[in-house]
Formats: structure tokens, sequence, C-alpha cells
């Protein structure tokens, strides 16, 4: 998994039902990001509303229903 936001990738080590932990710390600003799930080659895309950023490495959602998940097709560029 990872989160993308202010035009940052950072990987994601946990996720729960309204947060999201990450592999490194990182200090994520409040707004919009969106996470990106690949699940045996299936690779989805997820628009999350964060809150903030607890202490570097857990990450509060506003919104954590985790609705609308949109499919990634296959001929996008691969994650890194």
């Amino acid at each position: 998994m990872e989160l993308i936001t202010n035009g940052e990738k950072l990987a994601v080590a946990k996720s729960g039902p309204d947060y999201l932990i990450l592999a490194s710390p990182a200090q994520i600003p409040a707004g919009e990001a969106e996470l990106i799930v690949a699940i045996e080659g299936e690779t989805t895309s997820i628009q999350l509303a964060v809150a903030e950023s607890v202490d570097g490495r857990r990450v509060e959602l506003v919104d954590s229903r985790f609705t609308s998940p949109r499919p990634i097709p296959a001929s996008a560029p691969a994650l890194a």
C-alpha cells in the first residue's frame, strides 16, 4: 500500500478502520490523499480525507468508509 499526499508517495505498513500506519515517519498535512492498494495483481485507488499525522507514523483519517474505490488499469505505470 502507498499513500500519495502533497505529491509524495509514502509506504503504508498497516491500515485500520480510521487510521493508517506509515512504514517510515513522515509529516502528513491535513487534507486529501490517495491510497493505492495492490492485491493479487489488481490495483485500486481510494480517495481519503486525512485529519493529521499523530506521531509521524500514525495517520488519522476523517472519512474512513473507503467509498468509491476505482480500479487502476493494467496499462498504468507500475508502482515504484
